[in-house]
């Protein structure tokens, strides 16, 4: 699964109901643990402070789903918000956030009862049914910063040694600028990733052309 996180068969398909668990066990002191193990032959002492020196071992989680909440099933999303309440990490939510329209209402009413106990430690990309209001307002008021920028709704984040960029697939969404070669959101993915050379990419959510 390394690159993407969702994989799409055609453009602005609907993902898959239910949870999927991303476990990113990447060491943050890679070099530092393939390194050979200090030599048994030293004094206890030394041994002790080699020991101290090396950095243990970190593990990632990146946990989520999408097409999550309704208020005519609700039932769904208390479901996954259980599942997701015992996983400890960073949590996705993978766009067709709250059913049908991503209202303003429809996230305080369907979404934020299940998932809003995870807000505060939530990565959310926008799905077309968040594009019900062509500027996706509901969207963006119950993320805020959360979201990337407004009417843009791409950004990336660092988890351990991975570098997640998070993409807008509503290319005709008005004020996005599209997302062919030249777009805003193409030369700011470029120029995100050059900045970060040496670490390892997962896009949430791709879009089919860029």
């Amino acid at each position: 699964m390394l690159g993407y996180i969702l994989k799409w068969n055609e453009w602005g398909g609907r993902a898959v109901r239910g949870l999927i668990l991303l476990g990113l066990f990447v060491p943050t002191h890679a070099r530092v643990q393939a390194q050979t193990p200090p030599s048994t032959d030293l004094p206890e002492r030394a041994q002790s402070r080699a020991n101290k020196k090396r950095q243990p071992e970190r593990d990632f989680v990146l946990v989520g789903a999408g097409d999550i909440a309704s208020c005519k099933q609700p039932e769904g999303a208390r479901a996954t918000a259980k599942l997701i309440e015992q996983i400890p990490g960073t949590v996705f939510a993978a766009g067709d956030l709250a059913y049908e329209k991503g209202s303003a209402a429809e996230f305080k009413n369907c979404y934020d009862p299940a998932w809003g106990r995870f807000k505060e430690r939530t990565k959310p990309a926008l799905g077309n049914h968040e594009y019900g209001d062509p500027t996706a307002s509901g969207y963006f008021q119950y993320w805020g910063a959360q979201a990337g920028p407004a009417g843009k709704g791409y950004y990336s984040f660092d988890l351990g040694d991975w570098h997640i960029v998070v993409l807008n697939t509503n290319c005709n969404a008005k004020d996005l600028g599209g997302c062919a070669a030249g777009s805003p959101q193409e030369t700011w993915l470029q120029e995100d990733l050059a900045k970060r050379p040496n670490r390892l990419h997962s896009r949430v959510w791709p879009p089919r052309a860029l």
